[in-house]
């Protein structure tokens, strides 16, 4: 009878051994699965991160060429208010050597 027991003894124990060897087994799979996801989460989120850096060297890019295209804007605005005077100055004394004529011309007639 000890035997006997012996025997289910060690079959139990066989078979809580073979339990616990598929439960590491699975724990095992379900860590390794887990590390992989992890991993294609950290590279994803890499991805991410070089992106947004990337949109913000970009974005500075942009707006320092913005910035460029306000300050040559606002040269040709002065360069045109500039011409502008220069011309009204030329018609102006234009204007005044012509008035200028034709008041000698009608006092010497």
């Amino acid at each position: 009878r000890e035997m006997k027991t012996f025997e289910s003894d060690r079959e139990k124990l066989l078979v809580d051994m073979k339990k616990n060897e598929d439960l590491i087994s699975a724990c095992s799979i379900t860590s390794e699965q887990h590390a992989k996801e992890t991993d294609e989460d950290r590279k994803e989120v890499d991805g991410l991160v070089a992106t947004a850096a990337t949109l913000r060297l970009r974005a500075l890019e942009v707006s320092r060429e913005i910035e460029r295209v306000n300050q040559e804007r606002e040269k040709l605005r002065e360069k045109q208010h500039a011409l502008e005077d220069e011309i009204i100055s030329k018609l102006s004394n234009e204007i005044a050597a012509k008035t200028e004529r034709t008041k000698f011309d009608s006092k010497s007639i």
